[in-house]
């Protein structure tokens, strides 16, 4: 998994502060790509492309984000 989501090599267990670095870019980065795809939406194929990688962006986001919470508090 770690070739997939590389930002979650930066998390050791017990800083708190590269724990909250990988969650804020975790729950940021998809609301970013959401306002461009809003942006975007009233192009007619390129609003389509965009909703479906948006939707599996915050997809791989969300996995991201609960990888990270687990190696976060991993014994």
């Amino acid at each position: 998994m770690e070739k997939y989501f590389p930002l979650n090599q930066t998390v050791v267990r017990g800083d708190v502060g590269s724990f909250v670095i990988a969650l804020v870019i975790y729950l940021f980065a998809p609301s970013i790509v959401g306002i461009v795809v809003a942006l975007l939406h009233w192009l007619p194929l390129v609003g389509w492309l965009l909703g479906i990688t948006s939707s599996l962006f915050s997809l791989y986001c969300l996995v991201g984000l609960i990888l990270v919470v687990i190696k976060y508090f991993k014994k």
